[in-house]
């Protein structure tokens, strides 16, 4: 027997609509209690996951506008932040310095250890 497909989308947007429901009232029940308000506290008190809080992109303003007010700090609009492929590059760009960085003390270290052998086998003793 086929499913029937709208059927499960009105099911699907039920959950929803009951998530978004509860995530308000937690948002609104942190902020009365003068709690400090996180992504992990909303998620926890409306059981939901932070991850799908963060796909929320209302939600996830709510609670950023909230944060930022607590800090004294103003957010930081959608559009000025880094993009998702910004960060991998970056992310990526650091990794590779990263791994320069390292061979360059390895080779540094190997060049101070022949530097020194050098220099006791020479018969100066003072190091």
């Amino acid at each position: 027997m086929p499913r029937d497909v709208s059927m499960l989308q009105q099911a699907a947007r039920r959950r929803s609509d009951e998530a978004r429901d509860r995530v308000a009232y937690a948002i609104a029940a942190i902020d009365r209690r003068g709690d400090r308000v996180s992504f992990a506290a909303v998620a926890e008190r409306a059981n939901v996951s932070r991850q799908w809080l963060y796909t929320q992109d209302d939600l996830r303003q709510q609670i950023e506008v909230l944060r930022a007010r607590q800090s004294g700090l103003q957010p930081v609009a959608t559009a000025q932040r880094a993009s998702d492929q910004s960060v991998r590059a970056r992310l990526t760009l650091a990794l590779e310095d990263n791994r320069r960085l390292r061979d360059e003390i390895t080779q540094l270290k190997h060049e101070l250890a022949v530097a020194l052998g050098a220099q006791r086998a020479g018969g100066r003793g003072d190091a």
